[in-house]
C-alpha cells in the first residue's frame, strides 16, 4: 500500500512537472509571438499585406 501511494506521488510530480514545462514554452511562445502574415504550415498566406 505504501509503494503504491510513493508511485501516485511520483506520477503527480511528473504531471506537476510536464505542466510547468508546458507553461514555460508557452509563455515562451507569447512573448514572441510570430507574425501572423507569415505562413506556419508552407502554404502561401491568404492574408493580403
Amino acid at each position: 500500500m505504501y509503494h503504491g501511494f510513493l508511485m501516485r506521488s511520483d506520477a503527480t510530480a511528473r504531471g506537476r512537472l510536464a505542466l510547468a514545462e508546458i507553461g514555460a514554452l508557452l509563455r515562451a511562445k507569447f512573448a514572441h509571438p510570430l507574425r501572423f502574415d507569415v505562413p506556419i504550415t508552407g502554404q502561401p498566406s491568404t492574408v493580403s499585406p
